[in-house]
């Protein structure tokens, strides 16, 4: 993002440039071309050799492709020559007083040194104070051209004189990407329109994403911008893939549904218009590395201002310059520069609660203040929503001063404290990764999709939120859901929004498994405190399971949240009993077994019993419950980088488990997986793999994680053995993690809480069997006959079925139920035997069962008992119709279904299996009759295969499913 300080003021607060500081996680990838062997650092001024050797010849075969970097001589002659450096570590006081006084851009660590941009001033000032350096890129612009030039060549795209950046956007294509969006998808965006003017006349393009566009609506609104410097390409791309992936969302993703329908979501891809095209117009190709604006300066030869160190917060100060010449200049006056005058009138304007700036290339969220190191009063608040925006990337987080360098008049700090023109707004700078200004093409999705949960995040929490946390069992007795047991069901239900309180939140179970028996599935909670985790003690759900219930089956239920006018769904899987334990292993007293496995080749990071040391890469516990404290990981790290693997592949096995006796076996485990700097070595990974023959081979991997940025959650893992190999008496389960050979990565894995379990005979259910008749709504006698299509059994085991009629939409109050209804063909009907009321709605579900087990409930259904044309007024579920036809098909299916007022519909389509094949658009808060049709194409394009699918409506309260066949 910045330089590190002013060249005419000292230090403010604390010194950021400690050891500890850059020892810190920058999660950055490596530069494409490495060194090799080792390099012995000497005083002065020195070319690595391979910048000497492999990068000059790297270069030279592309320099003729290339266009004129200059328009002409004298832009030219503005644009220093910008080079990377590497400073070993640790640094000493004088070295850290030299670096922050020439202002040196941290670009981060590099194997125990540290990487910045320098002009060749710089570097004669660092020579003459004699400080040990080598120069690692001569000429970042050239070097970065020439690679993207290379990676297009080599990949048959154009390389220059094209006018563009290949895949990366230049400013006409990114209004037409903006434009595009809007004619693609007009009903949630605003036409693309400008904010104002830059100094050179051009526009800075905006646009608004959410489901009334053009209406100023009482939401929660959220801002996120790119582009303030105009080398960090990154962040233009970043703005342009996630509005797009907010639009190709909507109504097929829940959760980007529910955000588009109740927030005000707008994007500024280029703040820096004028700084983006010269960089287009020196190289075109990509690689321009000018950051400021295009001011001319008054008495200086020098252009530009540093639009994030013009805006009118703190403006003076110790993280910014009053040199014209220098990249952190901060222009004659506050908000001096056109293009900050008109984004603040802008956010003025309007009432954003979350404001997010994209900048690059360090691999951090960094948060208020940035002139000071004192903490704001929200410091708490901040802290904890950027250890929740940097889950899935890694980057390190905090205050500038505390992780980089003091910043004075930036964004941040603007939208945080000048609250005599604004509300107060949340306001982050996120630096993306990666592995420099200009990345590598090839690197773009995997910074894209790093970021993708903290853009999501910064949504959500913009305004009232709810997700669903847990499902504890409270049985009196040992926490676990048994056969023949009643228990309460507490669910823990959170509000990720640290800002905004949840207010009216009321949670419905619902469950697909006839061994439960729903007893109270309604849970009022009440209000959920901002950025807090409630849980329902006061009002649990409660349930019963059939003692006939098979024992260490999975049960998954699922769970309805409403709150604030809209719901949330969450689904959590619940073991009804362990089933009998073969092996546990807890690693509470040694390795239990557990051995070093041939494969080990780290010099450290080696598997060991302990318990773990909280790191950004390592989680700080183990999994077993209390008194429990240890687990099997891969050293120890005492700080951030310290005994993790390095030099290779840390390996360890466990014992040969004996299985040759039981029919079916179940593995279940926990692990983590922690690595940071992902994309520079594929020799990096994590992975869980099995053999069957003593570890002579390991025919199957459990888990299998490449080069990426992982952060360290302790995850689940839960296999039938027996549906992946043979069982025998050799059974080995083995783990690995690697680090490569490139350097500065930190690589952390660990397991725990191990469990081989009897599976019994290893039986599969039968599927769920689907509506036949009565028709969803149909009126029917008080002794009703409920008839079924016939499920499908994957042994071919004869069928019977059981069917179960409620009162309520909640399906909590039985009143007639059969088993063992011998089965029909094609079709299975049951008569009820008790004589319902009439003038009244019932929901009804069947399912089927093997000599073992019983399979799934088919979806809810519901019949009225009477005259259906005097039906009275009854709940909106209960008025929906569905058709589905023609079936069966060959083309199009037209599915038309009725919605009441108010009513969230989620249409899609599913296989045999049960597999959601391809989800469709369903009607919003619209009353009337809808039609959708669906092409028999699956979610990527392609067309199913013949055979019979379900259409599943899912209404707020009920569900409707019909059965079409599709032919070839």
């Amino acid at each position: 993002m910045n330089p590190l300080s002013s060249a005419d003021s000292g230090a403010q607060g604390s010194s950021p440039w400690t050891s500890s500081t850059f020892s810190s996680n920058f999660s950055l990838a490596r530069v494409l071309l490495s060194s090799s062997g080792d390099r012995v650092a000497r005083p002065g001024r020195k070319a690595a050799p391979w910048v000497a050797g492999a990068l000059c010849a790297a270069m030279l075969p592309f320099a003729a492709l290339g266009t004129a970097l200059a328009a002409d001589p004298g832009d030219s002659a503005e644009t220093p020559t910008y080079q990377q450096i590497r400073v070993a570590g640790p640094l000493s006081d004088s070295a850290r007083d030299l670096i922050r006084s020439e202002r040196l851009e941290l670009m981060g660590e590099d194997d125990g040194g540290f990487r910045f941009v320098v002009t060749p001033d710089q570097v004669d000032a660092l020579e003459a104070a004699g400080l040990d350096f080598e120069i690692q890129v001569d000429d970042l612009a050239a070097f970065y051209e020439s690679r993207l030039v290379a990676e297009r060549l080599a990949n048959g795209g154009p390389t220059t004189g094209t006018g563009n950046f290949g895949i990366f956007h230049t400013y006409d294509e990114t209004v037409d990407a903006l434009n595009l969006l809007h004619a693609e998808f007009p009903d949630i965006t605003t036409a693309p329109f400008s904010i104002g003017q830059t100094l050179e006349g051009r526009e800075m393009w905006a646009i608004k994403v959410s489901d009334n566009p053009d209406v100023d609506e009482d939401e929660g609104e959220v801002l996120f911008d790119g582009m303030h410097h105009a080398r960090e390409i990154m962040t233009v791309e970043m703005l342009l893939d996630f509005s797009r992936y907010l639009c190709e969302n909507y109504e097929t993703d829940p959760v980007v549904t529910r955000l588009v329908d109740s927030r005000e979501i707008f994007f500024v891809p280029i703040v820096n218009p004028d700084g983006f095209v010269y960089n287009e117009t020196t190289n075109p190709s990509g690689g321009g590395m000018w950051r400021k604006n295009r001011r001319v300066n008054d008495g200086s030869s020098c252009r530009g201002v540093d639009i994030n160190r013009n805006y009118d917060y703190e403006w003076v100060g110790t993280g910014s310059s009053t040199d014209p010449c220098s990249d952190t200049f901060r222009g004659a006056s506050p908000e001096s520069e056109p293009e900050i005058q008109n984004h603040t009138a802008f956010i003025d304007s309007h009432d954003f609660v979350v404001w997010q700036s994209y900048h690059s290339v360090a691999g951090m969220v960094l948060f208020p203040w940035g002139y000071t190191s004192t903490p704001t009063s929200e410091d708490a608040i901040y802290e904890t929503m950027a250890a929740e925006m940097a889950r899935d990337s890694g980057y390190q987080t905090g205050q500038p001063p505390e992780i980089l360098y003091n910043v004075n008049g930036a964004a941040f700090d603007w939208g945080h404290g000048a609250t005599n023109r604004h509300e107060r707004i949340f306001s982050f700078t996120t630096e993306i990764s990666g592995s420099g200004f200009w990345p590598l093409e090839s690197e773009r999705d995997g910074l894209i999709a790093e970021n993708l949960s903290s853009n999501l995040y910064l949504c959500k929490v913009a305004g009232a939120w709810v997700d669903v946390a847990g499902l504890e069992v409270v049985d009196g007795g040992d926490g676990e859901l048994l056969p023949g047991e009643t228990a309460d069901l507490v669910v823990s239900i959170s509000n990720p929004s640290v800002i905004y309180d949840a207010s009216g939140v009321v949670a419905t179970l619902r469950c697909n498994d006839p061994y439960v028996t729903l007893l109270d599935a309604t849970s009022t909670l009440g209000s959920v405190p901002a950025g807090d985790e409630v849980p329902a003690t006061g009002d649990p759900f409660t349930v019963s399971v059939d003692a006939s219930c098979p024992i260490g089956r999975s049960v998954t239920f699922e769970i309805d949240v409403e709150a604030e006018g809209f719901t949330n769904s969450g689904a959590v899987e619940l073991r009804l009993g362990s089933g009998t334990v073969l092996v546990h292993q807890d690693f509470e007293t040694g390795a239990e077994g557990w051995a070093t496995d041939p494969s080990h080749s780290a010099t450290t990071g080696a598997f060991v019993a302990i318990d773990p040391n909280p790191t950004d890469f390592q989680p700080g516990d183990d999994t077993t419950p209390a008194p429990g404290t240890m687990a099997w990981i891969t050293g120890q790290n005492s700080s951030l980088g310290t005994d993790d693997v390095d030099g290779g592949v840390s390996a360890t096995r466990s014992a040969a488990i004996d299985l040759s006796g039981v029919q079916s076996a179940r593995l279940e485990l926990d692990y983590f997986f922690g690595q940071r700097d992902a994309g520079g070595d594929a020799g990096d990974f994590f992975r869980m793999s099995l053999s069957n023959d003593g570890g002579a081979t390991f025919p199957v991997d459990l888990v299998s994680i490449g080069d990426q940025t992982y952060y360290a959650n302790w995850q689940h893992l839960s296999v039938v053995v027996d549906d992946l190999l043979p069982l025998t008496s050799q059974m080995v389960l083995r783990v690995q993690a690697a680090d490569g050979t490139a350097n500065g990565d930190i690589v952390e894995a660990g397991i725990d809480e191990v469990g081989w379990f009897d599976n019994g005979t290893g039986n599969e259910p039968p599927s769920a069997p689907s509506l036949s008749s009565p028709g969803e709504g149909d009126g029917v006698p008080a002794l009703p006959t409920l008839v079924v299509n016939n499920a499908v059994d994957p042994e071919g085991d004869p069928l019977t079925y059981g069917f179960r009629i409620w009162a309520d939409p909640e399906m909590t109050q039985l009143v007639a139920s059969v088993d063992g209804v011998a089965e029909g063909t094609g079709t299975t009907s049951w008569t009820s035997d008790v004589a319902l009321d009439l003038d009244a709605v019932y929901y009804w579900r069947a399912f089927a069962a093997d000599s073992e087990s019983f399979g799934a409930y088919m979806a809810p259904a519901s019949f009225y008992v009477g005259d259906v044309t005097a039906a009275p007024e009854v709940e909106a579920a209960a008025l929906t119709r569905m058709t589905a036809g023609p079936s069966p098909a060959s083309g199009d299916v037209r599915i038309r279904y009725y919605t009441p007022k108010a009513v969230h519909a989620e249409l899609g389509i599913y296989d045999a299996s049960g597999r959601n094949v391809r989800s469709l658009p369903g009607a919003r808060w619209t009353e009337g009759w809808q039609e959708v049709v669906w092409d028999g194409r699956d979610m990527s394009g392609r067309r199913v295969p013949a055979g019979v699918y379900w259409v599943r409506l899912r209404m707020p309260t009920e569900e409707r499913t019909l059965r079409v066949v599709r032919v070839d």
